[in-house]
């Protein structure tokens, strides 16, 4: 990129040879290439050529409406089986529904008192009359392909049903015109919209030097293949970590296979812990503490450790919580889960319930008010009064 820096570099005589090789190319007064020259070798351009004021309706529609006309004009006389020709299509098919939009803002704004007198031909029966030449066009290509040449041309088919479909946009568009200018439809935001910064001024009248070029002179662009190496590199890395985990994660599994490593305690579950409570409270209320019976399991493995819970009723209880709230997804998604995510899934679950009882236990303590011995200062405080 060549800053303002650099040009102010070169000497008088060298502006004015450049000045006289390659003409004025661009440069406010809209010019072209004018001379046969490489594209990097152009010359550079103020950065006030043309007004940063806010844009207003009617001259903003003026360009894209000439601009329209002349890609219309193109595609009219290009041959209808030439590459060009469906260029020509794409592009003015945008075109025809912004101006489209832009007839529909002209129709608010002259029912609102405004003239436009530069934009008399720009209308809706234009625009229809746009698309029906290239749908007629487009037929003809079609028809003469097949009956000439035995093909059937699809892309032209498929332009007939999108200048068709088009065109009953446009006249659409041309019965919600007339509503508004009877009276029937109000359109009062889209008329604030166009009368958003109204004739505010342009603030770019000195050239001065673009503030990118201000905050890094020697800025140069951005290496293509370089960027893609970068990221390219980052995803690697990325990889390679995850494929370190997994690794890390199967040698654990392996070590505790082998007994060589002990798995996570599983959780006592929830029924079990109060079961437990219950029991020492009884205890504590007896005289003549006596051993109470263990509480009768329903039918325990020999191998299980009382309270344990197989990996099928883990999954079970997993499910039957989703289903609580109308998770079906994750219900669904527990019953196929092989065993190491479900493994992940349960420790989840495990830390949630801590949490869970941990907040509660802190909410008791706070409900539980003073202190024994709080409680006696208290009581002797009120007997001093009395």
């Amino acid at each position: 990129m060549k800053t303002e820096v650099m040009r102010n570099s070169l000497s008088v005589e060298q502006q004015l040879q450049r000045l006289y090789q390659y003409g004025e190319s661009g440069g406010s007064e809209n010019r072209g290439i004018l001379t046969d020259i490489k594209a990097a070798d152009l010359p550079l351009e103020a950065s006030n050529a043309f007004s940063n004021a806010p844009f207003d309706f009617e001259t903003t529609a003026a360009l894209l409406w000439e601009d329209t006309l002349k890609i219309y004009d193109h595609a009219c006389i290009e041959n209808r089986f030439s590459e060009n020709y469906l260029k020509y299509c794409t592009q003015l098919e945008k075109n025809i529904k912004e101006a489209g939009s832009l007839c529909l803002t002209k129709a608010v704004l002259e029912k609102n008192g405004y003239e436009f007198p530069g934009l008399e031909s720009m209308s809706v029966k234009e625009l229809v009359g746009m698309v029906s030449f290239h749908l007629l066009k487009c037929h003809a290509a079609l028809d003469g392909l097949y009956k000439d040449n035995n093909l059937l041309g699809l892309s032209y088919l498929n332009w007939e049903f999108r200048w068709f479909g088009l065109g009953n946009r446009l006249k659409a568009t041309e019965v919600k015109i007339q509503r508004i200018l009877d009276g029937e439809i109000k359109a009062d935001s889209l008329l604030k919209q166009t009368q958003t910064f109204k004739d505010a001024p342009r603030t770019n009248l000195a050239p001065s030097e673009p503030r990118s070029l201000r905050m890094n002179v020697c800025a140069l662009p951005l290496n293509g293949s370089m960027a893609r190496a970068m990221l390219q590199k980052e995803a690697e890395e990325a990889r390679m970590q995850a494929r370190e985990q997994r690794e890390e994660e199967r040698w654990e599994r392996e070590l505790m296979d082998l007994g060589l490593m002990a798995r996570p305690f599983p959780p006592t579950p929830q029924k079990q812990i109060l079961k437990e409570l219950m029991e020492d409270r009884m205890k504590s209320n007896q005289k003549n503490p006596e051993p109470a019976p263990e509480p009768a399991a329903e039918t325990p493995d020999e191998e299980r450790q009382p309270g344990e819970l197989t990996e099928a009723e883990a999954r079970q209880l997993l499910i039957e919580r989703a289903l609580d709230r109308g998770d079906t997804e994750t219900a669904a998604a527990i019953r196929m889960e092989d065993p190491d995510t479900f493994y992940e899934r349960w420790l989840r679950y495990v830390e949630e319930i801590e949490t869970e009882n941990r907040r509660r236990a802190l909410a008791a303590a706070g409900r539980a008010g003073p202190s024994n011995a709080t409680r006696k200062k208290l009581r002797e405080k009120r007997r001093k009064k009395k």
